[in-house]
């Protein structure tokens, strides 16, 4: 293999991982080799790093950092691996994670306080309405900003899905445009919403999303089609493009952030922690009525994981535990019958 071969090799193998999974593999990596410097490791030892080399490292920053940092570190180390160690030498990931993991384990116990997140307060459409009474309706910011933060609440979607991270991020083969929204409608010509993203962290082929029509001020429909009237963005250009006085623009993070932290303020209402956005609505989806099932398809979990948001909103679980069944038609329905 030559230099230019194995260089072309890395290139592709490296595009297994998300630009933000690289990123955070980067600071795993440098705190490794900070780590084996310090130590005075021989490159040589470093890679193929063994199982003990490892668990010195490991348990070297328990009680400093996140267990869910720690974690990231290891998985950084064995990406360094994958990516050098199997083009170059063909020496392949062999540790035991069985300590590994134990390490992991009791690091996670060991962490400081200040590495655990508050529990985050999740959006609700009394939070979304009031946000919404104080943004500007005559402001192009204001109403593509009400227009991306309904769309993400109702989609279940992640907040970077529909807004950008800067103003040169205009791909459309990265970034939702307007053309990739659609309405569709079912054979009881019920309408819905259909969001087609080009490509995200978890499907670089790009997946669907989808909501439908809402009453009140946080409804969806009405919140685009007024972005439409007043910024009017062409079919080629990111879904919340706004007009900015020095011409059209996608809609950045930090504008989207910066303009809701402020109509919360004006609002009197506690600032809000966005990655809790796609979470929000789903004790609202469940309180509708919703089966956990199809809650789970909206948001596109592989796994069970969301229901660890149940144990946290006892309002979605009292319909069914009441003396009364409050529910009873709608589960006799919905429920299979028992064996």
């Amino acid at each position: 293999m030559t230099d230019a071969e194995l260089s072309h090799a890395l290139v592709v193998m490296e595009q297994v991982w998300a630009p933000g999974t690289r990123e955070t593999y980067g600071a795993g990596l440098l705190a490794f080799h900070a780590f084996c410097d310090r130590r005075q490791v021989p490159e040589r030892l470093r890679c193929p790093a063994g199982t003990g080399l490892l668990l010195v490292f490991l348990t070297a920053c328990a009680g400093s950092y996140a267990g869910s940092s720690l974690a990231n570190f290891l998985f950084a180390v064995k990406a360094w691996h994958t990516l050098h160690m199997s083009t170059l030498t063909m020496v392949p990931w062999t540790v035991r994670m069985v300590e590994l993991s134990a390490a992991l384990d009791g690091a996670a116990r060991l962490a400081p306080p200040s590495s655990r997140r508050e529990k985050r307060s999740p959006f609700t459409t009394a939070i979304l309405d009031g946000i919404i009474s104080a943004l500007d309706p005559t402001s192009a910011l204001d109403i593509a900003v009400k227009a991306a933060l309904v769309t993400t609440f109702w989609t279940m979607a992640r907040t970077g899905e529909f807004v950008t991270p800067d103003l040169q991020s205009k791909d459309p083969a990265r970034f939702i445009s307007r053309g990739g929204l659609s309405q569709r409608r079912d054979r009881n010509n019920l309408p819905v919403l259909v969001f087609s993203l080009p490509s995200i962290k978890t499907s670089p082929s790009g997946e669907d999303v989808y909501c439908s029509h809402q009453h009140g001020p946080s409804g969806p429909y009405v919140a685009l089609v007024a972005h439409f009237r007043l910024n009017n963005p062409p079919l080629h250009t990111p879904l919340f493009a706004w007009h900015h006085p020095h011409g059209l623009r996608p809609l950045m993070h930090s504008a989207f952030t910066k303009c809701v932290d402020t109509a919360l303020t004006v609002a009197g209402l506690p600032k809000m922690q966005y990655h809790g956005l796609q979470i929000s609505s789903i004790p609202e989806y469940l309180l509708r009525g919703l089966p956990l099932d199809v809650v789970k398809t909206m948001g596109r979990w592989s796994s069970n994981s969301f229901s660890i948001y149940l144990r946290r909103h006892a309002v979605v679980l009292a319909p069914y535990i009441q003396a009364a069944p409050v529910l009873e038609l709608f589960t006799r329905v919905t429920m299979p019958p028992p064996c």
